[in-house]
């Protein structure tokens, strides 16, 4: 894909991934669909202290330098440290077309969605960088 100037993307209109999925009538919630960015790489997970209950770790999703072609990482007035990434309105299905060709790639070896989520449940999935 060739670089865009951030000029251009500062232009394009940005949604959360659960409203551009239901927009596009993909059939997947968002935390599917957040696995899926997180295991190829447009996503990444991060940790950063609660503010509700201190001494507590709450993960957040942040863009990575491949996700910024599609999306930026949008502040939180409330918490300072935490983003919530929204994707770009017109490149949305660029980047869903490049996800579904990715997904067809990847081994069986692979943890599920479901897999992962009783592993986070239990307190079995992996740890995340903190971010502060």
């Amino acid at each position: 894909m060739q670089p865009v100037a951030k000029t251009y993307l500062n232009h394009l209109s940005t949604k959360p991934l659960s409203v551009l999925l239901k927009l596009h009538r993909l059939p997947m919630s968002a935390l599917e669909a957040n696995h899926i960015l997180v295991e190829q790489g447009y996503l990444m997970l991060l940790q950063r202290p609660s503010l509700k209950y201190p001494g507590q770790l709450r993960t957040m999703r942040v863009l990575t330098k491949k996700g910024l072609l599609f999306g930026k990482n949008c502040g939180n007035p409330v918490h300072p440290v935490h983003t919530s990434p929204q994707f770009y309105v017109e490149l949305f299905e660029l980047l869903w077309s490049q996800v579904l060709g990715e997904q067809a790639l990847v081994s069986g070896n692979e943890v599920s969605c479901d897999q992962r989520l009783r592993q986070e449940e239990a307190g079995e999935a992996e740890q995340f960088p903190v971010a502060v």
